[in-house]
């Protein structure tokens, strides 16, 4: 289906029980073959017969079978054992991820429908004039996840007015929703929520109602073809698609999934050859793009606010030619948020239409977002748009959370363990950086170079001065609204179950109660991880005696030992380790993770420092100023501390670290004046950094500094509300 790439990976060392059948390597194998054959008979051509060049085509075809070989290895080496999704209530969060998800009951996500009126009664989708579009369903999908998480009383009753009003908007041919707009983006991201609420209450109103929406879809989606938004993200309703055809085996789903790519921007192609490697000002016109978000400001907000239908519906022949129009197109194949939801959709069509090729799609997209976009922090700057991998470039919290959710999605199809590393890598650090400790406030873009969080202009392609700022609404409202899924769906992910047992790809505190081929098991996993190096999971109850295997991921620069009872069972460094054993109520796992301080090269060639995936920043001290009523008001930050700084380095990779002190995680797990972890190192000043429209400058390649040494600190990047994360290499 899509063109050779060249390049041979490398092999993972993933361990795997579950080897393909020979039918299936074989056609893999197969597969590679023929998507070789045109690029060597385009080579056999151009060599003209010329002995040199036939020396050269003989040289091109064993590389070709080296490639051939490779891929097939890494295939077999890939071919993990197959995971499943716990529903959503199975898996409970403890310790201080709970402790996370309370503040965030009691912060933003508990009592957002008293502070905004988008998501208040107020709302179209509960029947007021307010807000027809998207906030409403981005709201109601965290809160789900939360109120069922949390088990909160006073969160489900919430979930169960919004379901409700939902389930009676519906009319005679299955469409619902605002009456407003006809956008079909809105309904769709309503699905995601209405099926985490089927999963956790089995409402048998659900599948009826979302089939009979899927229904008139497939009826309508010509005349009513999907609008720019939905034109971009319309794959979003795939796992509640597929859900609903593994139930039903309604082939009706089937065909819709051909209506809904041929409707759809082709990532595909875009992704295949992966067109947009530098910033978004090489593609597009910043001033155009202000200008048309400006002028169409108070057309999109009527389009979007209210309760009566729109006088005028756009022709299926206008939607569609307005989609097609090079900056419309090109902004959406740019948009951040657009290609953290778009990296998955490789994967959920292979659901659908089977291809070895629309996995390895899916990766190699992340790598190539990270290899030109990507930060330290595991995920892409998108201050709206893609925009290159210089630190002081914007990351929307919006991008953040709905690529942790692509994530999520990529490890349960794939099992492949470089999605989790990065799962963890935005859910420890770019997430709560982005939030205060308390979940009163957060940004809209945050910087992983950050010198300061304020009203200030900054070279963003299209975020406004208040972007940074901490609080209720910053910039726009999509991220007030979309915010909370974060946590709650990490949370969700936390454990899989196999054929054969139980798969850990991502750690935290919780506690699963779940069915094993009939048999009740409860396992209780309790860890400071990623702050602290120990991990204890025990089996509280379980009925007989059944055989399960247990298999663990080994997180990126670390290595893992596993003991049961005491015992070492299983250890390694890379991939997926796993042992079987016959179970008891009693039985203790001990994961014991060693994470050694790493020097790590990011993608604009700076330097950062992790153990394992906790990134690790420079401390700025700041001043900070409110406005408005605390805790929910904005707070704006600003350095009083030198932030140029140079760490030092022994042997060209070792941080010359002084003091390395670690404390309790404390009641706030990612609070700045208690830090779980400090390590204090000797930096020298850099000369040649300045500052740029009111941020810290490109990180220089060559640092220019004096003889002169002093302290600094490094905290988890996640504790920090302005920082230095990208920092010159010590040479």
């Amino acid at each position: 289906m899509f063109a050779f790439s060249r390049g041979v990976p490398e092999i993972d060392g993933i361990y795997s029980s579950a080897i393909p059948s020979p039918r299936t390597i074989t056609y893999f194998i197969w597969i590679k073959y023929k998507s070789i054959i045109l690029r060597l008979s385009n080579e056999r051509e151009d060599c003209g017969g010329v002995k040199h060049n036939k020396i050269r085509l003989r040289k091109r075809i064993k590389e070709y079978i080296i490639y051939i070989l490779v891929e097939t290895v890494n295939y077999m080496a890939e071919s993990k054992e197959k995971l499943q999704k716990l529903p959503l209530g199975e898996i409970k969060p403890m310790g201080w991820l709970k402790r996370e998800l309370e503040l965030q009951a009691t912060g933003l996500t508990g009592r957002l429908d008293e502070l905004w009126d988008d998501v208040s009664k107020k709302s179209a989708w509960l029947g007021g004039h307010g807000e027809a579009w998207e906030r409403g369903p981005y709201y109601l999908d965290g809160l789900v996840s939360l109120a069922y998480l949390l088990d909160d009383r006073r969160l489900i009753d919430r979930v169960g007015l919004w379901i409700e009003k939902i389930l009676s908007s519906v009319d005679a041919s299955g469409f619902f929703g605002p009456a407003r707009t006809v956008d079909w983006w809105p309904r769709i991201l309503a699905l995601r929520a209405l099926w985490s609420y089927y999963e956790v209450t089995g409402d048998k109103q659900i599948p009826p109602f979302v089939r009979n929406f899927f229904k008139y879809e497939f009826n309508n989606l010509d005349e009513q073809p999907f609008y720019v938004w939905a034109a971009a993200r319309s794959f979003e309703q795939f796992i509640p698609m597929k859900r609903l055809f593994d139930e039903t085996g309604d082939e009706m789903i089937n065909q819709l999934v051909d209506k809904i790519v041929d409707g759809s921007y082709d990532w595909f192609s875009v992704y295949e050859k992966f067109r947009y490697k530098k910033p978004a000002s090489t593609y597009l016109s910043r001033g155009i793009i202000n200008f048309g978000a400006k002028v169409g400001a108070n057309a999109d907000r009527k389009r979007k606010y209210g309760a009566m239908p729109q006088k005028k519906q756009m022709s299926a022949h206008k939607i569609m030619a307005h989609n097609k129009l090079p900056t419309v197109r090109k902004l959406m194949l740019l948009h951040g948020v657009n290609n953290a939801m778009a990296v998955k959709y490789p994967v959920l069509l292979n659901d659908f239409r089977p291809d070895p090729e629309l996995v390895m799609l899916s990766k190699r997209t992340v790598e190539n977002l990270m290899k030109y976009h990507g930060t330290a922090a595991g995920v892409f700057t998108s201050d709206e748009t893609l925009d290159g991998t210089n630190p002081s470039k914007g990351v929307e919290l919006c991008t953040v959370v709905e690529f942790m959710r692509s994530l999520e999605t990529l490890v349960e199809k794939t099992g492949d363990t470089y999605y989790a590393d990065l799962l963890e890598l935005n859910c420890f650090n770019a997430l709560p950086a982005t939030i205060t400790k308390d979940y009163t406030a957060h940004q809209y873009v945050q910087q992983p170079n950050a010198i300061a969080a304020n009203r200030q202009k900054r070279d963003f392609f299209n975020v406004r001065s208040d972007g940074t700022v901490y609080g209720l609404e910053p910039n726009y409202g999509c991220c007030t609204a979309n915010m909370h899924q974060g946590f709650p769906k990490f949370t969700e992910n936390l454990c899989y179950k196999t054929d054969e047992g139980f798969c850990f790809m991502v750690y935290s505190p919780c506690r699963i109660s779940t069915l094993f081929k009939g048999v009740r098991v409860i396992l209780n996993e309790s860890t400071d991880y990623p702050f602290k190096n120990k991990s204890k999971i025990v089996v509280e109850s379980v009925s007989g005696n059944p055989e399960i295997k247990f298999s663990f991921r080994v997180p990126q620069y670390t290595s893992l030992e596993v003991l049961v009872n005491g015992k070492k069972v299983v250890s390694g460094d890379k991939g997926i380790i796993a042992f079987k054993k016959k179970v008891e109520a009693g039985d203790v796992i001990e994961l014991l993770f060693d994470m050694p301080l790493t020097t790590v090269v990011n993608p604009d060639k700076s330097i950062s420092f992790r153990k394992g995936t906790l990134l690790f920043a420079t401390k700025l001290r700041a001043k900070c100023d409110t406005r408005g009523k605390i805790p929910f008001c904005d707070y704006e930050y600003k350095t009083v501390s030198q932030w140029r700084t140079l760490p030092e380095l022994q042997h060209k990779k070792h941080l010359t670290v002084i003091e390395t002190t670690e404390r309790e995680v404390s009641a706030m797990p990612f609070d700045e004046d208690n830090p779980p972890v400090e390590i204090t190192y000797r930096a020298r000043y850099v000369q040649n950094w300045n500052e740029v429209k009111n941020s810290a400058g490109r990180v220089p390649r060559h640092a220019r500094y004096g003889k002169e040494t002093f302290e600094r600190t490094l905290v988890p990047y996640g504790c920090t509300r302005i920082r230095i994360a990208h920092h010159p290499v010590f040479k």
